[in-house]
């Protein structure tokens, strides 16, 4: 329990985030978050020029809260909050240039392709076994 009850208004203003300062963080985390992240250095050999790409996601929350109970036996108050972020950078391919042209050469996740598939396979099934029962 806390020693100096404040009012609700006054837990209330505790609270207060400006936006400016939230705006500022997301705004630093994309600068550094940038084209330099999405799209690697180039790599030069045998008169070709490869770009790795990268898919980048980020997300983050916060969030504020308390609890007041006024039960007769066990009164008590309690407050808190928080935050977090985080950031994940996905290979997804590569841009080749030679003197055929330029071409972006997607990287295939055979476990998301596998997956797919046996869901595919299964909706497929399932599909037909509809068909046959009419």
């Amino acid at each position: 329990m806390f020693n100096n009850p404040k009012t609700e208004e006054e837990i209330t203003k505790s609270f207060d985030v400006d936006d400016r300062e939230i705006t500022n963080l997301v705004d630093r985390m994309m600068e550094k978050l940038g084209a330099d992240y999405a799209f690697g250095r180039p790599i030069k050999a045998e008169n070709k020029t490869i770009i790795p790409v990268a898919e980048i996601r980020t997300g983050f929350g916060f969030g504020f809260g308390r609890e007041k109970n006024n039960r007769a036996d066990k009164p008590r108050e309690g407050r808190g909050g928080g935050s977090g972020g985080g950031g994940k950078v996905v290979p997804v391919g590569y841009i080749q240039a030679d003197e055929n042209g330029v071409a972006f050469h997607p990287l295939i996740n055979k476990n998301k392709l596998a997956v797919a598939g046996i869901l595919l396979s299964g909706w497929g099934l399932w599909l037909l076994s509809r068909i046959l029962k009419k």
